[in-house]
């Protein structure tokens, strides 16, 4: 299958996939800018966010935590098709020799008073999800973190992982490829009643957040 640069995603009606029916997804091709969506889904389509964030220290939990699965799959030809083949993807093989397999997330953060400051960590985890939505982790692509930011209004960075264990990694066909996206953030300076608010962006028409990664 080659080199593939696939973009983080959100849809409506998800992958046709038994049980979990995945709206999160790795996409070749990003959604286009003007996909219509209703003015209620709108801006779910193009970011994760979570607000009045107080926490003084990295808490245990992430806030945000996305699951974007790689779509393509023996299921995504529909059994019955003249094209369907239910083993022509077993066995696929993922090289994550570490100048192939990259991921990159867009995040943004705001505090309340420019009094505060907020720090954000980012974990990418490669894996792949099971018919029932189950992800099980591969590898974790580094966990990075964002320098802390006082701004006031919206300040968007991006982050990127590579990998840290050496290639190959075999993924069933009866399993999806899937990154694992995780936001961890406090209020690394808080003299007061100071929050803050993060973002994930998976923006309609852009490699926002995506995954780098050679496919067998």
């Amino acid at each position: 299958m080659g080199k593939k640069i696939l973009a983080a995603q959100t849809v409506a009606d998800g992958l046709p996939w038994p049980a979990s029916n995945p709206v999160d997804l790795l996409m070749e091709n990003p959604s286009p800018a003007d996909l219509e969506v209703s003015a209620a889904l709108s801006a779910s389509y193009d970011y994760s966010e979570v607000a009045g964030i107080v926490a003084v220290a990295k808490p245990g939990t992430a806030q945000i935590i996305k699951t974007f699965v790689f779509k393509e799959g023996p299921e995504a030809v529909p059994e019955g098709s003249p094209y369907y083949n239910p083993t022509a993807l077993a066995g696929r093989t993922i090289s994550l020799m570490n100048q192939w397999a990259r991921a990159v997330a867009s995040i943004s953060r705001q505090v309340s008073a420019g009094t505060g400051g907020i720090t954000v960590d980012t974990d990418f985890d490669l894996g792949y999800v099971a018919s029932d939505g189950t992800f099980t982790t591969l590898c974790v692509l580094d966990t990075c973190q964002a320098a802390e930011s006082s701004a006031t209004a919206w300040d968007t960075i991006s982050l990127q992982g590579f990998p840290s264990i050496s290639p190959p990694v075999s993924i069933g066909s009866a399993y999806r490829l899937a990154l694992r996206v995780s936001l961890f953030a406090w209020m690394s300076t808080k003299p007061g009643a100071e929050t803050g608010d993060i973002r994930l962006y998976v923006r309609r028409n852009t490699f926002d957040t995506m995954l780098e990664v050679v496919v067998v």
